[in-house]
């Protein structure tokens, strides 16, 4: 034998007024009978019921305030619920946390790189120019024995001999760590990302300094001075966004650089890490910085 279970279906405000004004018709229509116009019923019908208007709204009130009693009575519920079950409110709590956070991470990088522009002057015309997806963040041979990496040199003639290109920058295609301390003062040396570029590469990104200034072209220039330029992340979380960072001599490898600049807030870089470079330095010093490290010269 099978049975249906009888549902209770809470009335709404058009079933309470469709309700009221059926009544008052019934009664205007008993009105009629007795012999009155149809006026004067509908009249005395009203009379009868008194203002309609106005017990629907306070039909309205007490479904509102019905509402708010049943939501207070199952909040006090569920409260006494999750308190008895602390290790499942626990387990609840820490679960909607991560999916919030991981959620958030989330949209935060697609909203970065996909709906917001990048931070660059004119990004729409920028071209990334090597062999494979892989050219810019590793070395050696990819698949299919091909060398994904230019050479200096090559940059150069590239970028003197196209005229069809309007500017062309070279970057070192993987960040290296580097221990880096202020000069002239007691702090220990702290680990920092490092990228050497060329001396166009912040100019071929249309963007300005926070602080400062970006490299100048003599700066390539072997035997030249030199410098860097440090990311706003490593001014600001570093050093307190302190105005004298720039000017400032700091040591890496035992060798000294200035830092000339820092870096607009938004710019990150030519590639999307994880770890953006915390300083930039220009080509020409590469060799410099190596051939210390090489020989552990502090």
């Amino acid at each position: 034998m099978f049975w249906r279970k009888r549902t209770s279906r809470k009335r709404s405000g058009a079933d309470f007024s469709a309700e009221l004004r059926s009544h008052l018709e019934l009664e205007a229509e008993r009105m009629r009978a007795e012999g009155m116009s149809e006026d004067e019923a509908y009249a005395r019908a009203r009379r009868t019921f008194g203002n309609v208007t106005r017990s629907e709204q306070r039909f309205y009130e007490s479904r509102r305030a019905l509402w708010l009693d049943q939501l207070a009575q199952d909040s006090r519920h569920a409260v006494r619920q999750f308190w008895h079950n602390k290790a499942f409110t626990l387990i609840v709590v820490a679960t909607l946390a991560l999916g919030i956070g991981v959620n958030t991470a989330i949209f935060t990088l697609v909203d970065a790189v996909m709906f917001n522009t990048l931070p660059v002057s004119r990004p729409d015309e920028l071209y990334r120019l090597g062999a494979g997806d892989n050219c810019c963040m590793m070395t050696g041979y990819q698949a299919g024995q091909d060398f994904a990496l230019f050479s200096y040199d090559l940059y150069k003639t590239l970028r003197d001999g196209t005229p069809e290109i309007a500017s062309m920058a070279a970057f070192q295609p993987w960040l290296e760590t580097q221990s880096i301390r202020r000069a002239g003062t007691a702090e220990l040396a702290q680990p920092f990302m490092t990228e050497h570029v060329s001396s166009n590469y912040f100019e071929l990104f249309g963007i300005r300094p926070a602080a400062g200034n970006f490299f100048s072209p003599s700066n390539e220039l072997r035997g030249s001075a030199p410098v860097a330029v440090m990311s706003y992340r490593a001014w600001r979380s570093r050093y307190g966004s302190d105005p004298g960072v720039v000017g400032s001599n700091f040591l890496m490898a035992g060798k000294p650089f200035t830092v000339v600049g820092i870096a607009p807030p938004a710019f990150y870089g030519e590639t999307l890490r994880e770890d953006p470079p915390d300083f930039w330095f220009p080509v020409a010093t590469h060799q410099l910085f190596d051939r210390a490290a090489r020989f552990g010269f502090t």
